[in-house]
């Protein structure tokens, strides 16, 4: 499913137990779309994003495996909850200004 610009769209059950939290050392993400793990803090490089701002991105994290995001809100989901032939449930993620 294509992911319209500035939301995004999980697969719910495949999601699980999340945290809402701030960029960490050693923080990982597989992006949908791109052939292996990524450090948090090489994406944040290759979509320069400025140190200062880092802490401020809001991140979903799984609470079962530490260190994983699920979602870099709100651009980028983590490949091992894209939405699927089998998805019953979804999450939507969206922000609004102001």
């Amino acid at each position: 499913m294509k992911q319209p610009e500035g939301v995004l769209i999980l697969d719910a059950e495949k999601v699980g137990a999340y945290v809402e939290g701030a960029w960490e050392s050693g923080d990982w993400i597989k992006p949908l779309g791109a052939p292996g793990r990524k450090k948090l803090q090489d994406w944040f490089t290759d979509h320069h994003i400025p140190a200062d701002e880092k802490p401020f991105v809001p991140l979903l994290k799984s609470v079962a495996e530490p260190h994983h995001v699920l979602a870099v809100i709100p651009c980028c989901i983590d490949h091992s909850v894209r939405v699927t032939a089998t998805t019953r449930r979804i999450l939507r993620i969206s922000i609004k200004n102001g």
